[in-house]
């Protein structure tokens, strides 16, 4: 994909949905052998059940972003700033791990109902890992 000005609006900012908008909607790129019995990576059915928790998520980042605006428009201080910045990594990291989790459990093993036990103790290592090194 071509990450020069593609998907820039006014002012040179970003429009990241556009940008994958179309790079999700290139010819060929739902038809790949290996995701024809697959649903589109676009689309997680399986979170609208937590679509509230989900969203909610998104909306306390979008707050802790426009924070961190408003404190660059108002020149705080490096450290003020700083600490912003790191509750959106914590927060986006907390979003990241939860929506892993989902996936691992909804298209690879859920450890609590497969009974398949090799496999449900490789989940269960597997989201131990992710739990681990992203929060």
């Amino acid at each position: 994909m071509d990450c020069g000005m593609a998907g820039l609006g006014a002012g040179g900012r970003s429009r990241p949905s556009l940008v994958l908008h179309a790079y999700l909607a290139r010819p060929g790129f739902l038809t790949l052998p290996e995701l024809k019995n697959r649903v589109a990576p676009y689309l997680m059915g399986h979170t609208s059940t937590d679509e509230k928790k989900l969203l909610g998520r998104v909306r306390r980042l979008k707050g802790q972003l426009e924070a961190i605006e408003r404190a660059l428009e108002n020149k705080a201080p490096c450290g003020e700033i700083l600490n912003l910045v790191a509750s959106v990594r914590g927060a986006v990291n907390g979003l990241t791990v939860e929506l892993i989790e989902d996936h691992i459990r909804e298209h690879v093993s859920n450890p609590e109902t497969d009974t398949d036990e090799e496999r449900a103790q490789g989940a269960a290592d597997l989201l131990q890992v992710v739990r681990t090194y992203l929060k």
